[in-house]
This record gives structure tokens, sequence and C-alpha cells, in this order.
């Protein structure tokens, strides 16, 4: 058959598959009822969603929850603008006490048949754009990449948080598709699987579909119903129209019209892929929703059991979202009870750590008061003291990973009977100026943070003058002869051992900490454990000619990554301007870098190591 030929069968079966949308679409009972055919019609309304609860901290339950309008915006939720139920009884004390960092996945399902090949460029950096920040914060949130099948959804790029395996995937550019493709049938499959496809449970789920919309039919799903599915699962479906140069005009329309009702009926926004302010207002309104509101609230009668918690709209009480939290009869409980006033102090830098007394209460829902095996204190989700449980009702501890804006400071206690409990969240803040700690959680006595600190300024004021003495003496001695003492001791001649010793000393530091390793965790480069670190400095990174620590195999790794620097007894990490940045348990390290402790985790990109000190 010649081309030609195969070129006019092709566009008439395209043209009677376009048509039978259209009349799907349009000329359908549901479709004919519309008085404006032309205007999107959104189906979802608005909905509450409860993405996580937390009863290890009763009688204070924590629940983390969002919601949507339905136009897809966010719905900005209050104390003013939600009511809580608990087991049935109205929650009178339910506040908002700030947001947590969830994060988001955005899953790019891309359609691209014959014909698109002009804008195959443009599609990859569009993904590309978004894949970077601010649109994108590395670490918090995910990116998936499936390609439209014959019967489901391909996947090219499993769900990643960095950017660096973005950047490697478009490497080799994407290419049209040739062959069979079924757009219904792929969003539907990716839907139905969509709780195995998150990396957490709490992250939102966007839905990103490039194509030109068409090959809409399909065996298992029925097209106008897709946005009612993904509306009903709280998934936003956006869609980003392609240009195809081998249909016509009428195809085009009816291609673009399914998107714009798509992304419509599932509360998302539609665009063309060269409308760059269309793009900009879906990367937003996907951003929008990586933060999520943290309630908390008490029971007014609390027990044991398992029990129903409805979160509802005031305006609107048929809106809701419900989940179950459970707590153990005998369940332990901690409090840090700190008044508005003392949860904001200022610091005049963060290099140095700052010692602070907390007093949190402890408590047994059964009232039967028992031993504790164990408490740790966490600073922005990160262990930095092991409280003396003896201690438990009043401690002072040392923080070193303060930032300046807010930060999450929390307690979590294990009993004798290994039930554990972590205190509600506190939001402290710190301010950068000169150093005010409220008097509430300044550390006692005279070994207070404050009172070390003049103590050491003062002991280094005094030791840098008697150097300067020494030195001016010295100086005098050695350009005044008669200064200098007689020698009249006879020459004797050196011992090995003497002649040794006057060799130069290896930089101060090295032999004392000879033992300290890196131990890795997870690397795809195959290298031996324990990495010992036995010099002064160490580069860390993808390149053998820029780094002694050669990940070779690790894409997400820089080529330079990091340097690890013996500073006086102990090891200190740099960034080294890493696409990725360098993290030390779970924190981005500063410009300044990090002292390094025994026991730290510290992640290159997808490289996990452990710092160990001998």
């Amino acid at each position: 058959m010649s081309k030609k030929k195969w070129q006019f069968i092709r566009g008439l079966v395209l043209v009677a598959l376009f048509s039978a949308s259209l009349f799907w679409l349009f000329i359908s009972p549901k479709a004919t009822a519309q008085e404006d055919d032309s205007q999107p019609v959104t189906l979802g309304g608005s909905q509450l969603v409860i993405s996580s609860s937390d009863a290890s901290g009763a009688p204070t339950i924590v629940l983390r929850a969002y919601g949507i309008d339905g136009k897809g915006n966010p719905i900005e939720l209050s104390s003013g603008t939600v009511s809580l139920t608990h087991d049935g009884l109205e929650v009178t004390d339910a506040t908002i006490v700030g947001e947590y960092k969830a994060g988001t996945l955005t899953i790019f399902l891309v359609d691209a048949p014959p014909g698109v090949e002009a804008q195959m460029t443009s599609l990859q950096q569009a993904i590309e754009h978004f894949a970077s920040p601010p649109e994108m914060e590395e670490s918090v949130d995910y990116v998936s990449i499936y390609q439209v099948g014959a019967t489901e959804a391909n996947q090219l790029l499993a769900p990643t948080n960095f950017y660096n395996s973005i950047r490697n995937f478009f490497a080799t550019p994407l290419e049209v598709q040739s062959g069979p493709t079924a757009l219904a049938d792929s969003l539907g499959g990716l839907l139905d699987e969509i709780e195995t496809l998150q990396p957490k449970d709490d992250l939102f789920v966007s839905i990103v579909v490039i194509t030109d919309g068409t090959d809409v039919v399909s065996t298992n799903y029925q097209p106008d119903q897709i946005g009612e599915k993904a509306a009903a699962l709280g998934i936003p479906i956006h869609t980003i129209w392609l240009e195809n140069e081998e249909l016509q005009t009428f195809s085009h329309q009816v291609g673009q019209e399914y998107l714009a009702q798509l992304a419509a009926d599932s509360r998302g926004l539609a665009s063309q892929l060269d409308q760059t302010e269309q793009l900009q207002a879906i990367w937003d309104r996907i951003g929008d929703f990586r933060n999520q509101q943290v309630i908390q609230y008490q029971p007014d009668l609390l027990s044991g059991g398992t029990f129903d918690v409805v979160l509802s709209l005031l305006n609107d009480p048929e809106v809701r979202a419900s989940t179950s939290v459970v707590i153990s009869t005998a369940a332990p409980s901690i409090k840090l009870d700190l008044p508005p006033e003392s949860r904001q102090l200022t610091l005049e830098n963060l290099e140095e750590p700052v010692s602070l007394t907390f007093a949190p209460t402890v408590s047994w829902l059964d009232g039967v008061e028992r031993e504790l095996a164990s408490a740790t204190l966490f600073v922005n989700g990160v262990p930095v003291e092991e409280i003396d449980v003896n201690d438990i009702n009043r401690f002072t501890a040392e923080i070193g990973n303060f930032n300046y804006g807010p930060n999450s400071i929390q307690v979590t206690i294990t009993d004798n009977q290994g039930l554990e409990a972590t205190s509600p969240e506190l939001i402290m803040t710190v301010l950068e100026g000169e150093t005010q700690v409220p008097e509430e959680i300044e550390a006692e006595g005279f070994f207070g943070s404050q009172f070390i600190n003049v103590v050491l300024g003062c002991l280094l004021v005094l030791v840098l003058l008697a150097v300067l003495v020494l030195l001016i003496v010295a100086i005098r001695r050695r350009r005044n002869p008669r200064l200098r003492e007689p020698d009249n001791r006879q020459p004797v001649t050196a011992s090995p051992v003497q002649e040794a010793s006057r060799l130069p000393l290896e930089p101060k530091g090295v032999t004392e900490t000879d033992r300290s390793y890196l131990e890795i965790i997870h690397s795809v480069t195959r290298m031996p454990s324990p990495i010992p670190l036995n010099a002064v400095e160490h580069r860390i990174g993808r390149n053998p000619n820029q780094a002694d620590i050669a990940f070779e195999n690790d894409i997400t790794v820089s080529r330079l990554h990091a340097s690890i620097i013996l500073e006086g007894n102990d090891y200190r990490i740099y960034d080294e301007g890493s696409t990725s940045g360098t993290w030390i348990n779970g924190q981005n390290i500063p410009q300044y870098g990090s002292q390094l402790i025994d026991g730290d985790e510290i992640q290159l990109g997808d490289v996990l190591v452990i710092y160990r000190r001998g």
C-alpha cells in the first residue's frame, strides 16, 4: 500500500474516533444538559483529606490535613473554618498549630504520537523546568514519568526526589511513540494503583498529562469518567496540549476540548505547551499543596480504644474527612508546656550550641505511674540528646541544630512496658540578633550557656595575650644576643630516638583521629567499607580526578560533592557547591560546614554513609 493511501486511511480512522469521542462528550444526555458546552464544568466540589493521625502523645492527638475547593485551590483551614468530633462528641479545643511540609508527588504521563516531533524538545524542557527549584523542592517533592501505552501506562522513571536523577534521565531525549495507545486506560490504571505508587502515604499527588488529546477510547474506562474518578480520589489531573501536525482542525478541537474538560472535572488546570504563564499556573498550583495543616486537640473524655475522628467544614458540614485513632489504655503521655512568650529566642549565630532547660509533664492514661526506660529530645526531627530519665521532669540540653525561623521541638519517651509516647510538636522561633533567652528555658546555675560563653571568651583573650607576650620576648631575644642565656652545655651526640623527635610533626589531630572512618550504608558504586579517614583533607565526589573518595557510578553525586577537613582534633564537612547539597542527619549543612560527631548520617545524593570515630 502506498504511503499516501495509508495516510488517507489513517486520517479517516482518526476522524471516526474523534467523532465518536465528540458524540460521547457533547451529545450524550449529560452533555446536552449543559447550557454552555464551551465552558468546562467542574464536577467535584470541595474536599477535606486527613493525611495522617498520631495518638502517641495522648491525651493530645495530632492530625495532618488539607482541603481542596471545587476549583482545585487549597482551602485555608483554621479553628474558625473547621469542626471536629471524636467518638461522636464535638471537640471544643481543636487548634491549628502550624504547617507540616509533607511534600508532593507529580506523575507526568506523556503521550507523544507521530506529528509532534517539533515539540519534543519543548516537552522535555517543561518537565526539567518543573523538576528544578523553586517549583520542586529536593528531598521533599517527588517526580515520576510514565508513557501512555496500548493498555496501561509504562513507567519510564520511578518516583525520585533528586534533581540529578531527572536531569540524567533526559540525557537520552524522549522520542515519539509508534503503535496503538490508550490514554483513558493509562490514566485509569494509574488512578487504581496510586496507593502503591506513593513513596510516602501523606504526599499530595497530581497527574500532569502531556498529549494531543487523541486515542481517548478504551476498553476498561469510559473517557468521561476519568475526571470524576480522579476528583473522588482528590488527585487533580492537569493537562498540557500538544499540537499534532498530522491532524486536521476538527480533530485538534476535539482533542483540546477533551483535555480541558478532563482537567476541569478533576479540579485541574489546562494549558498549551507553548503558553508559559499557563504552565507556571500549573506548577504553582502543585506547590500550593506541599504544606499541610497540623491540628491538635484533647478529647473531653479520654479512654483507651479505637475511636472515629471526623473533620468537617463549618460552612458546609457535608464536606468531611474521617480517620481512626488507637489509644492504649495504659499509654504514657508527655507534654512540653511553654507560654507563647517563652517560645521565642534570639541568637547571635547558629554555630555555637545553646543550652536550654525544659520541664515536661509525664503521665499515664490509667493513672498508674510507671518507670521510664528511655527519653530523647528531638529538634527539627533530629535526635539531639539522650535524656536521663531521672531528670525527665526538668532537664537541660545543648542544642546545636537550630535554624533561624520556626523550629520543631519534641520529646519521645518509652516506659518499662515498652509503650512509647511523643510530646505534641512545640514550635520555637529563633531570631537573629544579640543573644536573648527567655528566663523560663534558660540553662540554670553558674553553668548556663551564657555564663560559659563569657568564661570561655575571657580565657581565650588571656591565652591570646600570653601567646603575644611570649612571641615578643622570643623576638627580642633573637635580635639581642645579650638577652640570650649562656649555653655552657657540652655538645652531645643525639640518639636515633632524639633525632626522630626533631622531625616535623604530623598536622595536629591526624594521629588522634586515625581511627575515624566512613561506613557505607547505601551506594551504587562498589567500594570497600569502611573508608578510613587518616588525612587532613578528604574530597568526596563522582569524578576520581577531583575526589580521592569517588563514587563513580552514583549519578546523583556531583563530580566534586563535599570535603571533609581536619580542624583541630575534629573533622568538619563542607559542601562544594553540589547540585543536591550535602545533608547531615536530614539537615542541609550551611555554607560554613558542619562538625562531624560519631554516628552522623551523611547523605550525598542517593549515597548514604555514617561517620564513625573510634
